[in-house]
């Protein structure tokens, strides 16, 4: 599988349509609706493997490094708090175990 660069996320060349569109779209208006953006955080997270990575970081660093790039140059509201939150969401923050994850069974 090739590498995703961060240059293909930022110009929406990667092999992916929908995300290639949503890209393009924050690219030229400034904003996605929070729903779109939430599909276009997960993604990237769903492409950790596949993003160009130096040799000395986590894949989650990775991720989280390309998200921001990406919200803090394109995104109108870039720089705010509930921006970042957004980012954080996408990479699992706040995320709970389910309630069955916590049930013993004998």
């Amino acid at each position: 599988m090739h590498s995703i660069t961060l240059e293909e996320l930022a110009s929406g060349s990667t092999s992916d349509a929908k995300w290639n569109a949503m890209q393009k779209y924050l690219v030229r208006t400034g904003e996605l609706h929070n729903n779109v953006r939430m599909t276009w955080g997960k993604t990237v997270v769903s492409w950790a493997s596949s993003l160009e990575c130096e040799s000395n970081l986590q894949r989650s660093d990775v991720v989280l490094k390309a998200l921001c790039y990406l919200n803090d140059r394109f995104a109108l509201d870039g720089l705010s708090p509930p921006s970042y939150a957004g980012i954080m969401w996408c990479m699992g923050w706040t995320d709970k175990p389910s309630m069955m994850a916590s049930a013993r069974y004998h």
